[in-house]
């Protein structure tokens, strides 16, 4: 396995020793939209977690990746199976942004919550889950893109050096014509 996947292992295996539980299943519910590839990732970790994803019963994103839309198209029906597998799940993936001010009471069972990005503080302090939901081990997804972030900001230290070359080349051929009468630009 990779190393997202070895991480979440060990993370699994934390919070199943934190729960006691050896015969039942973990519940994770994925509360944000989430493509199938990632989601099949995350079924493929282990066979002691139970996946429970309803897509359709998630905000529809707005572009790719798009994890905070706040439209909830549930009906009265679904949204109270909702709230029901909600208050059932040992761990999310990402907090419900559809029931954020109810979070605290439906979150019954809740272990874990893993957040889909970084730098989630501003909504702790909103919505006082720094208090309510201080039982409940928070992570985010603060580092994940640290790879490719450091690739590209490698890429553009390359780019500008070798663009700064042929400047000073440029500059040089330029100020050695204007020097030596022997060259001429016309």
């Amino acid at each position: 396995p990779d190393k997202m996947e070895q991480i979440g292992l060990r993370k699994l295996s934390v919070v199943r020793c934190k729960l006691n539980r050896t015969a039942e299943k973990l519940k994770l519910l994925i509360t944000t939209y989430l493509e199938s590839e990632y989601v099949e990732r995350i079924q493929a970790v282990s066979n002691q977690v139970e996946v429970i994803n309803k897509p359709e019963w998630l905000p529809a994103p707005r572009y790719k990746n798009d994890h905070y839309s706040e439209i909830n198209p549930r009906t009265a029906e679904m949204e109270k199976e909702w709230q029901t597998l909600l208050k059932s799940a040992d761990i999310l993936f990402d907090f419900d942004r559809t029931n954020l001010e109810s979070l605290p009471e439906l979150l019954q069972s809740t272990k874990w919550i893993q957040g889909s990005s970084a730098g989630i503080g501003q909504m702790m302090e909103k919505y006082g889950f720094n208090e309510s939901l201080a039982g409940i081990k928070i992570t985010t997804a603060s580092g994940i893109h640290k790879k490719p972030l450091a690739e590209f900001v490698l890429m553009g230290i390359l780019m500008m050096g070798s663009f700064m070359v042929v400047i000073f080349n440029l500059i040089a051929d330029l100020i050695y014509g204007w020097l030596d009468p022997r060259i001429s630009y016309k």
